[in-house]
């Protein structure tokens, strides 16, 4: 399945991004951003907590027209422990949003088959549940299209 292998590719892009970045854990620890696809693992013990995350995450396709690209979402769940200083968590969302953001702007093609398309979204969470910081972008990449076998034949 094409969207999977985008969701893939896009997993491995953002790793590699905050691979030298550090933010704090439930226990006020410097930990690196966990990244996962489509989920967040379950919990093994009661205080296992996945806090830093990013969440790569299929949420639906179309393809309009049959001469049209099949079109991806993709949304990118962020969510952070932040109670070193109070309500300040969302300034580090936001720095997370906009590093992503400015990557794909400036790098819109993943795998040579992915394009990201316009508009882009971004929101945070506006319900107060501090500690705890979240926010996500929505995006939509063009992916190839199937090629008709019954057609290719009668060409």
């Amino acid at each position: 399945m094409i969207p999977v292998e985008l969701q893939r590719l896009l997993h491995e892009r953002v790793k590699n991004l905050f691979s030298d970045h550090l933010f704090k854990n439930s226990k006020n620890e410097d930990v690196h951003i966990n990244i996962f696809k489509q989920h967040l693992p379950p919990k093994k013990t009661k205080d296992d907590e996945p806090y830093p995350y990013i969440i790569i995450k299929l949420i639906e396709g179309e393809q309009l027209e049959e001469e049209n690209p099949f079109q991806s979402q993709i949304m990118f769940v962020i969510g952070l422990y932040a109670e070193e200083d109070p309500y300040q968590g969302y300034l580090d969302v936001t720095m997370i949003i906009q590093k992503i953001f400015n990557d794909l702007k400036t790098n819109p093609v993943v795998g040579s088959n992915f394009e990201l398309q316009y508009p882009v979204k971004w929101a945070l969470h506006d319900e107060d549940v501090y500690p705890y910081y979240f926010g996500g972008i929505e995006t939509t990449w063009s992916t190839p299209s199937i090629i008709r076998r019954d057609v290719e034949a009668m060409i």
